[in-house]
C-alpha cells in the first residue's frame, strides 16, 4: 500500500526508520528538481511567479479543453488575462520551455552554451 501523505505525529518516527536502513540514500534539492524538470512540472518562486500566467507557465492543460467549462464559464482570477470569449488561449509572448539533450538538467543561474559554434 502506497502513502499520499502522513500524519506528522509519526513523519519523525518514518524518517529515522528509512534512515536506519542502509539502503536508503538520503537526497536532495538537486534531484526534486531533476525530477520534477523531467516530468516538465514547475516549482512558484524559481519557474513561476506571480508574473506568470498559467499560459506562459505552460500550465493551460490544468484548465481543461477548449470547449470544456472552465475555459468557457472563466470566473477564476486571471480568466480575463488568460481567455478569449470561445475558451481559446489569449496568445502570450513569453513561454516557459524545456531544453532537451543534456546529461542532467540545467540547474536555476547555470549558463547554457552551445558548443556547435
Amino acid at each position: 500500500r502506497s502513502l499520499s501523505a502522513i500524519s506528522s505525529a509519526y513523519s519523525e518516527g518514518i524518517a529515522l526508520k528509512l534512515l536506519s536502513d542502509p539502503s536508503v540514500n538520503q537526497t536532495g534539492l538537486g534531484a526534486r528538481d531533476s525530477l520534477r524538470l523531467e516530468a516538465g512540472l514547475c516549482l512558484y518562486g524559481n519557474d513561476l511567479d506571480e508574473t506568470t500566467t498559467p499560459i506562459e507557465g505552460v500550465l493551460g492543460w490544468t484548465l481543461g479543453g477548449p470547449k470544456g467549462r472552465r475555459r468557457l464559464e472563466g470566473g477564476f482570477t486571471g480568466a480575463d488575462k488568460m481567455l478569449k470569449p470561445d475558451g481559446k488561449f489569449i496568445p502570450v509572448t513569453r513561454k516557459r520551455v524545456g531544453i532537451m539533450g543534456m546529461k542532467a538538467p540545467a540547474r536555476e543561474h547555470t549558463a547554457i552554451y552551445d558548443t556547435s559554434r
